[in-house]
């Protein structure tokens, strides 16, 4: 006995969106999913925000430990760069030598 008939594995899988989660009034929910769904470009856009959703909740979150190095590493190159742009200022026959 099947308990799908071909009709059900053939159909598009349906979409259901709460209105709760997208904070509108009954009224205006059923017109937003209706633009939502009928307009490819925004079916394809909500999708797409999805999968991004999806991949972030699923990566790892940092430890302190690897906080604190990306920020000492991040101060040590903006260290270098204003090393370098104080040089290229007032270095020999730097931007600031004709003042």
């Amino acid at each position: 006995i099947s308990f799908f008939d071909e009709n059900t594995l053939n159909s598009p899988p349906k979409i259901i969106i709460k209105k709760e989660n997208i904070g509108l009034e009954e009224y205006q929910h059923q017109k937003y999913q209706f633009n939502l769904f009928n307009n490819t470009i925004k079916r394809d856009q909500y999708y797409e925000d999805l999968g991004r959703v999806k991949d972030r909740l699923e990566k790892a979150v940092p430890s302190m430990k690897q906080v604190a190095h990306a920020d000492m590493k991040r101060i040590n190159t903006n260290k270098v760069y204003q090393r370098k742009l104080e040089r290229d200022l007032t270095g020999p026959r730097g931007l600031n030598w004709q003042r």
